[in-house]
């Protein structure tokens, strides 16, 4: 195990010392993922990814939405965060399953039973913020554009599509 991963693992209460099997998850986009079995019981590390914080992603409320989705039972617990200088950390329960493909998901059975797991979170206690995926692809491109990122020639209508699809939608 490396040190860094073992330095993160000794700052979760109860942890320090303790013979812990770590593997890695594959499919984090901006996190590095990792099933950690320690104590007999099995946990997921989140250590978020450096420059996370560009793509405004806030841990601190995603922690919060995480320990809301588990109240409501259609998430893992979660078990610490903590908020360092150099690393931001969710550790959860582990809820063994098999990752959901594209085509999985579009099956009428797995869409009914994805849409009701949203429903029934949203139904749930407010959580904190607001997100708007118009906004966020709209902030992604600028911070693309700072950064000289080139862009497929359909891109305009792709944002012609975005804002169709957005002023469908109930503001």
């Amino acid at each position: 195990m490396d040190q860094h991963i073992e330095r993160i693992l000794s700052q979760v209460p109860g942890w320090r010392g303790a013979e812990a099997v770590v593997t890695p998850l594959l499919g984090g986009i901006t996190n590095q993922n990792y099933r950690v079995d320690i104590a007999g019981e099995t946990f997921v590390l989140r250590i978020g990814g450096r420059g996370t914080h560009l793509l405004g992603i806030d841990r601190g409320r995603e922690r919060t939405c995480t320990a809301i989705a588990a109240q409501v039972g259609v998430g893992a617990g979660v078990v610490h965060f903590f908020a360092s200088e150099s690393d931001e950390v969710l550790v959860t329960r582990f809820i063994p399953g098999e990752s959901i493909s594209p085509e999985t998901a579009a099956r009428p059975e797995m869409l009914r039973r994805i849409v009701d797991a949203i429903r029934h979170y949203h139904a749930g206690p407010d959580f904190p913020g607001a997100f708007s995926p118009f906004q966020t692809v709209r902030s992604y491109h600028r911070l693309a554009l700072e950064y000289n990122v080139a862009f497929p020639g359909t891109l305009p209508q792709v944002f012609s599509l975005m804002a169709a699809a957005a002023e469908a939608l109930p503001q």
